[in-house]
């Protein structure tokens, strides 16, 4: 019994991974930040996965929280050094109904 229940929750978790957008290599086009500290990230090339967005080569952030305001001070020194950044979303459009959320980041 335990070993089904294992095996359940490990499909579920592999499925809700799958189901986030990401970009490997990707360079940003542009970065948008509205009045309300929400804001995203376009990039030159489409994410991959993403099943939430229509704006399918975005991913968005929100400045009211510490976690939005790194990924704003790293899109901006990526833009500016005209570095790619490997990004993966989280798989819901919360703060845009059109661009999936930001999860994690790196740049090249």
């Amino acid at each position: 019994m335990k070993s089904w229940f294992f095996a359940a929750l490990l499909g579920v978790c592999c499925i809700q991974a799958q189901a986030a957008a990401s970009i490997t290599a990707g360079t940003v086009s542009e970065i948008r930040v509205d009045a309300d500290g929400r804001g995203f990230v376009v990039f030159t090339e489409n994410l991959v996965n993403s099943t939430c967005a229509t704006k399918k080569n975005a991913l968005s952030f929100d400045l009211a929280k510490a976690s939005g305001r790194e990924v704003y001070a790293m899109v901006m020194q990526a833009k500016a050094a005209n570095a790619k950044i490997t990004a993966e979303g989280l798989g819901t459009c919360g703060k845009y109904s059109v661009v999936e959320e930001w999860s994690s980041g790196f740049i090249h």
